[in-house]
């Protein structure tokens, strides 16, 4: 599995606050482990947004869309 993260990624995670830092950090590990597990996860709200794009939420307002290519 091959995970890029965007420039933009980067410097949006920096403006985080700390404990959103920890969360967004979190649920991407848990997002990466049930990929790898096949496994779907709860809690993170995941869901197919068109194409190959997702999202998975992190709090009320903040969202990681990914691209899953196939």
């Amino acid at each position: 599995m091959n995970i890029e993260f965007t420039q933009s990624f980067e410097k949006t995670l920096d403006r985080l606050s700390s404990e959103e830092k920890k969360k967004t950090k979190k649920n991407i590990t848990d997002l990466i482990d049930s990929l790898e597990s096949g496994i779907r996860p709860k809690g993170l709200g995941i869901r197919k947004l068109r194409y190959d794009f997702w999202e998975i939420r992190i709090t009320i307002k903040i969202r990681v869309i990914f691209e899953m290519e196939k």
